[in-house]
């Protein structure tokens, strides 16, 4: 029984591998702009939340919900793009 679930971790590993050139289309990037000046460019969500802590933005939580970009906020504008 040992040697099949090995087999089964080994095949669902394969079967979620991408590759470079996948992961490299799939990459997002964050730009933050607060009244048509831009504050920062972002890798991750999460990067955006660290770098506007203290600020009167959206949580993290409240960040990843959001399903439609731009996201506006108090003069802010988040908006989802391709890095170049």
């Amino acid at each position: 029984m040992h040697i099949y679930s090995t087999i089964y971790v080994f095949f669902a590993y394969i079967c979620i591998m991408v590759t470079y050139k996948e992961q490299q289309e799939n990459k997002k990037a964050y730009v933050l702009l607060k009244d048509c000046e831009l504050i920062g460019v972002f890798g991750n969500i999460k990067k955006v939340c660290d770098f506007m802590n203290g600020e009167d933005f959206y949580s993290y939580n409240t960040l990843i919900r959001k399903k439609e970009y731009p996201i506006l906020y108090k003069g802010y504008k988040l908006y989802k793009t391709k890095p170049i």
